[in-house]
């Protein structure tokens, strides 16, 4: 049985709770009461068997016997089970998307109404005045209104702010957009989301080019926002990330796009590690796209069928996606996802076929596939095939050509 506490001290029209969950404090007469406890402030009244009692300002959140119904909210979280072939840049473009910072929620305003509110209601308490209790109460009830008021209003703008950015790049005057967008105060923690979103907008349009914001602009405007130098690089080398994959997406990069690359690299003045990890990946996209266009016939120890000839080989496994385990927190179920071994070997890739063999073979015909996706950084190419529900997984040794030579070969069958 679990162990538990529940005192409750009277002085005058004075209540003090002791409980499990915190100290309450309550004060009024018989059948009208107003109090305060770890779940905010409310009022209650009644007599004779009919009472009423209701929480001031937040409602309360969905009950748990109500999340059992099925409306309850889940999410899917990926657990690295070290099953994929994930190399030192990789590893390195992981950390730097990891540890978001924490925000601060205090604001001075309300920090010192909530402390006069206490003041004034702890020597109510203890004088005894119901007057001056009753005083403190209403300063704790109206700073819980402003703060309640201006989060709304922080919320708004931050909403506003984040829709305003969509369309950026089609205004007249972008730089000044993001001046008039950083003017309004907000509290924290909006301000920080607002300064991120704007960092964020103002790198990347840097690196579209297609306006008089220069490298100096950009690095004057970052340092107004006032945040954090290691996570203005992380916003940085996200950014140019994002604008890597943008140009591998279609498996085309033109000398254009790549040099544009290489020189966005060098003027964001991201970190060394960052800058080295990204060199090597369009580096490494460029042997990709050469060895797609000029295929070479290579030896296959699976028996081929007439007119199959194979082209690229290498160590791999094919994988299954399930469910390693669940949690619940803040009213939220979280599904861990994560990947275990189906086959191991070597992974051969044909003009017909992918051959995943270990002295058994499996086969995926190339003419099944509908869709093709790659995630560079877990190293995992999703197959989606025509002739079955789930999606086949698989990690290489050299994920970045098996998955341009799928996409070049795939292309090819009519």
């Amino acid at each position: 049985m679990p162990f538990f506490i529940r005192k409750s001290i009277s002085k005058g029209p004075v209540r003090v709770n002791f409980s499990k969950g915190g100290i309450g404090l309550s004060a009024g007469i018989t059948g009208a009461r107003l109090g305060f406890n770890k779940n905010g402030a409310y009022v209650a009244g009644g007599r004779h068997g009919l009472y009423y009692r209701e929480k001031i300002g937040n409602k309360t959140r969905q009950s748990r016997s109500g999340s059992r119904t099925g409306d309850q909210a889940s999410a899917e979280e990926f657990v690295n089970t070290g099953l994929t072939y994930t190399d030192e840049t990789a590893q390195t473009a992981q950390k730097g998307q990891a540890g978001m910072p924490a925000f601060k929620s205090r604001d001075p305003l309300i920090t010192a109404g909530f402390s006069l509110g206490w003041i004034i209601l702890a020597a109510g308490i203890f004088t005894p005045s119901l007057l001056t209790v009753v005083a403190g109460c209403a300063v704790l009830l109206i700073t819980r209104v402003a703060k309640t008021s201006r989060k709304k209003q922080a919320q708004l703008t931050l909403k506003q702010t984040a829709e305003s950015l969509e369309n950026l790049t089609e205004s007249d005057k972008p730089v000044q957009l993001l001046d008039a967008l950083a003017g309004p105060s907000l509290p924290e923690p909006e301000r920080t989301k607002r300064n991120l979103l704007l960092a964020d907008a103002a790198v990347s349009l840097f690196m579209d080019g297609s306006t008089s914001f220069n490298r100096f602009d950009m690095e004057s405007y970052l340092r107004g926002l006032q945040l954090d130098d290691d996570l203005l690089n992380r916003i940085k080398s996200e950014a140019l990330d994002e604008l890597i994959s943008d140009c591998l997406a279609d498996h085309q990069l033109t000398a254009e796009e790549e040099k544009h690359l290489f020189k966005m690299i060098e003027d964001l003045g991201i970190p060394t590690a960052d800058q080295k990890r990204q060199k090597k990946q369009i580096q490494d996209f460029t042997r990709a796209r050469d060895f797609t266009e000029n295929l070479r016939e290579i030896s296959c120890p699976v028996m081929l069928t007439r007119g199959e000839a194979c082209y690229f080989s290498t160590e791999g496994r094919l994988l299954k996606r399930k469910q390693l385990g669940r949690y619940q927190r803040e009213g939220i179920v979280y599904k861990q996802m994560g990947y275990e071994t189906d086959l191991e070997g070597t992974i051969y890739v044909t003009n017909k076929n992918i051959h995943i063999t270990d002295g058994n073979t499996r086969s995926i015909r190339l003419s099944h596939i509908t869709s093709i996706t790659e995630d560079l950084v877990e190293n995992v190419i999703t197959l989606s095939l025509n002739n079955r529900v789930n999606p086949v997984y698989l990690t290489a040794r050299d994920t970045l050509t098996l998955s341009f030579l799928l996409n070049h070969l795939t292309e090819s069958i009519v």
